[in-house]
C-alpha cells in the first residue's frame, strides 16, 4: 500500500490514538513513579489471546501506543503485538527505558516495521539519570539508540521515528538544555519535556518544577533549551511551568482511549494505575482520594457498547463544552464582543484534580 492510500485510510479512522498497557512489570524504581509509593502495585502481563480480542478494532485507530505503567520490552509477545498491529494498518510504537533492549531485539523490531519509539531519560549525564530512574543503565540506553541507527542502515530498512522523553524534576531541570545537545549528537530530531503528573506523596510533590500561580523560577532554563533546539532543527515540546486552564486535555479524551492490562477502558493512563482504589493524588498542595476509572472492559464487552454508555458520553460532553466555549471566546475576540463573564465550564469529576487539565 502506498503512502497516499495509507494516509486516506488513517483519515477515515474514528480514533486518533489507543494506548494499550501490555504489561505493568518494570525493573526500575523511578523516584517519580506511583510504583515507588504503592507497595501493592500489581504486576501483570496482558495475555496474548486477550490482545487478539483488541486487534479487530485497530482498523478504527490511527496510532497504537503499546505502553502503560510498565516496561513494554519485558512482554514476551511484544514483537507479535507489533506485527498484529501493523497488519491492521495502524502506526505502532512505545516509550521505553531501554531495559533489555540489545542488538538482537533491535534487529527484530526493525524487521517488524516499528513506526516510532521514545527513549525515557531523566538526565543528560549518567549520574543524574541513574539516581532518578533507579536500576536503569544510561550507557545501555544510549547504546540501544545507536543500534537503531546502525542496524537500520546495514539492514537497509526504514528506522522508526525516534524521540527522547524527558520528565523534568528539580534534580534534573538544569540539564534540559544539555539533553537537547545530547539529542543532536545522537541524531534525534524530537525531544518531549514532561512534568510529573501523578503525584502520590509529599516527597514527589517536592520534586515538581511547576507552580500553580506565580512564575516558575525555571522558565529561563526551558527558554535556553528552546533556543538550542531551534539552532539544531530539533522539535522541542514543552509543558507549561505555570498552571493554566486548558480547554482540551492534551490526552484528547474525545478521540483517544486507554486500555489497561486487564482490558479496562479509561480516558487516559492517569485515572487507572495498577494500584488499589482509591489512590492518592496531590493537586494544588492538597491530597485527594481518587477512584480508578473504567467505563467498561473490552475483553468482555464490545467497543460500541462501552463508547456509548451514558457515563462515558457525559464525560466526553463535559470536555466538548469546554472546547466549544473556548472557540466561542476566540470568535468574540475577532468580532470585538468579548464577554466579561467568560469562564470555561468545569471538567468532568475524573479530571478536576489532574495536572494535565491545567496544561502542566
Amino acid at each position: 500500500m502506498n503512502w497516499r492510500k495509507r494516509l486516506a485510510r488513517a483519515r477515515k479512522r474514528k480514533f486518533s490514538t489507543w494506548q494499550i498497557e501490555i504489561t505493568t512489570r518494570c525493573p526500575l524504581l523511578c523516584k517519580m513513579c506511583i510504583k515507588s509509593v504503592y507497595r501493592d502495585y500489581r504486576k501483570k502481563d496482558m495475555d496474548l489471546n486477550d490482545f487478539k480480542r483488541l486487534v479487530p478494532y485497530f482498523c478504527q485507530v490511527k496510532t497504537i501506543v503499546l505502553e502503560g505503567w510498565g516496561e513494554s520490552l519485558l512482554h514476551p509477545h511484544l514483537l507479535d503485538f507489533v506485527s498484529m498491529t501493523k497488519r491492521e494498518g495502524s502506526e505502532v510504537g512505545f516509550v521505553t527505558s531501554g531495559y533489555g533492549l540489545n542488538e538482537d531485539y533491535v534487529r527484530e523490531l526493525l524487521k517488524g516495521g516499528l513506526d516510532f519509539i521514545g527513549f525515557s531519560f531523566a538526565g543528560a549525564k549518567a549520574q543524574t539519570h541513574e539516581s532518578i530512574r533507579v536500576n536503569s543503565d544510561f550507557e545501555r540506553l544510549v547504546a540501544s539508540i545507536r543500534y537503531f541507527d546502525v542496524l537500520s542502515k546495514s539492514m537497509k530498512v526504514r528506522p522508526p521515528r525516534m524521540h527522547i522523553v524527558y520528565l523534568i524534576l528539580k534534580e534534573n531541570v538544569e540539564e534540559c538544555p544539555a539533553i537537547v545537545d545530547f539529542a543532536n549528537i545522537l541524531g534525534i530530531k524530537e525531544v518531549i519535556l514532561l512534568n510529573i503528573i501523578q503525584i502520590s506523596s509529599e516527597e514527589q510533590n517536592d520534586m515538581r518544577v511547576f507552580t500553580y500561580s506565580e512564575r516558575s523560577p525555571y522558565e529561563g532554563i526551558i527558554l535556553e533549551a528552546k533556543k538550542r533546539a531551534t539552532s539544531y532543527g530539533i522539535r522541542l515540546f514543552t509543558p507549561s511551568l505555570t498552571a493554566v486552564d486548558m480547554a482540551m486535555c492534551p490526552e484528547n479524551p474525545l478521540s483517544s482511549i486507554y486500555v489497561s492490562v486487564d482490558g479496562e477502558v479509561s480516558p487516559c493512563v492517569y485515572v487507572n494505575p495498577p494500584v488499589r482504589s482509591p489512590f492518592v493524588r496531590i493537586f494544588e498542595e492538597e491530597a485527594y482520594e481518587v477512584e480508578r476509572t473504567s467505563f467498561g472492559n473490552l475483553f468482555q464487552e464490545p467497543l460500541d457498547q462501552i463508547w456509548n454508555k451514558q457515563a462515558y458520553r457525559v464525560f466526553r460532553e463535559a470536555h466538548r463544552r469546554r472546547e466549544l466555549t473556548c472557540k466561542e471566546l476566540f470568535q468574540s475576540l475577532i468580532d470585538f464582543s468579548l464577554r466579561a463573564d467568560y469562564s470555561l465550564p468545569p471538567p468532568p469529576e475524573h479530571c478536576r484534580t489532574c495536572h494535565k487539565i491545567e496544561g502542566l
